[in-house]
């Protein structure tokens, strides 16, 4: 009787693993044939950063573009958006993030890379917190959905992230 569950045991764990490397290859093929940015000359955008992964030991993030609005620039878009109903009352704190275009671009990510956190509450005297890139994987795998609502000034050249400032959203 033990032998047979030993069997069936070593049977499951074998088929888990099988579907686990499966569904590696399949992820990871999917990822390299993503559309990667490159040769773009300057990047100065401000963007969500929706997803970031690792291909042959270099890291990327995939970011979805947006338009950074504020006053009554930020009043008027919103309320041609739709967002609201009364100018009034549009872009209450005076900003208006505007996205009205989902795609994302993908871009390298230089291992030297700056990033620069805002929202932490572990600030130095200049109310700014740097952090790694691992530090800034780490957090993303953490608490994913938190980091891709977080705006970010992401500078760089020809497809590679130099910067990742996050902006402070009064």
């Amino acid at each position: 009787m033990n032998k047979k569950r030993i069997i069936i045991f070593v049977a499951v764990i074998l088929a888990i693993a099988l579907v686990a490397v499966l569904w590696r290859t399949f992820y990871k093929e999917e990822i390299t044939t993503t559309n990667l940015t490159a040769d773009t000359g300057p990047i100065n955008e401000t963007a969500y950063i929706k997803n970031i992964f690792e291909i042959e030991a270099k890291t990327y993030a995939e970011i979805d573009m947006v338009e950074w609005l504020s006053g009554d620039e930020a009043k008027n878009a919103a309320l041609a958006d739709g967002d609201c109903m009364d100018l009034q009352y549009c872009a209450p704190n005076g900003i208006y993030i505007r996205n009205t275009n989902t795609d994302t671009q993908t871009f390298e990510i230089d291992p030297a890379v700056v990033i620069t956190r805002v929202s932490d509450f572990d600030f130095d005297p200049t109310g700014i917190h740097r952090i790694t890139l691992e530090e800034f994987k780490t957090l993303f795998r953490l608490d994913a959905v938190r980091v891709q609502n977080m705006p970010f000034v992401i500078t760089g050249n020809n497809g590679i992230i130099s910067r990742l400032n996050e902006k402070f959203l009064p």
